[in-house]
């Protein structure tokens, strides 16, 4: 058949029944599902670094202010109470370095703006701004791209894809 597109991306071959633009057209919804939910998780992600931040940040203010006080200021329970949120402000700051919620966000933000642009290419060229040839010559090149994409991606929640279009079963990054 003419309309019979070979894609070899990888090693592996595939053999697709449609022209070049119809192919990208088809590619447009999950190239969608990765930008969103790329940048969801980066949002999630921040969120709970600046509130686990700001949680830590009161935390330590109040134990510092009363690590001054004598026990005639907070009485003797006070103390224990002071001590006990010093004691989780240290555990919340060490959560936070080690699980560098802050760098994984920024990761997945990475991720999502490499998908965009990806994606506002295909948009483009499904656009009838280029020819069908000029489609079907750079298709290898623009899979392989996503492919490039895809490797560096860090996982994402299922129910992040499930939420923002993803069908399958256990979706690609």
């Amino acid at each position: 058949m003419d309309d019979d597109i070979v894609l070899s991306v990888g090693g592996a071959e595939t053999s697709y029944d449609q022209t070049a633009t119809r192919f990208l057209r088809s590619k447009l919804g999950a190239l969608q599902m990765n930008q969103k939910s790329h940048y969801t998780a980066c949002e999630k992600l921040q969120r709970v670094h600046t509130r686990m931040g700001i949680l830590i940040v009161v935390l330590t203010t109040i134990t510092v202010g009363f690590a001054f006080g004598t026990i005639d200021v907070i009485g003797k329970f006070g103390s224990y109470v002071v001590g006990g949120l010093s004691l989780v402000a240290g555990i919340l700051a060490g959560i936070q370095t080690f699980s560098n919620f802050a760098g994984r966000a920024s990761e997945h933000q990475g991720v999502a703006v490499a998908y965009g642009t990806l994606l506002r290419e295909f948009e483009l060229r499904t656009s009838g701004a280029f020819s069908e040839t000029d489609n079907a010559e750079n298709l290898v090149d623009l899979m392989g791209r996503w492919t490039e994409i895809s490797k560096m991606a860090p996982l994402t929640k299922f129910h992040l894809r499930v939420k923002h279009g993803d069908s399958s079963e256990a979706g690609e990054s």
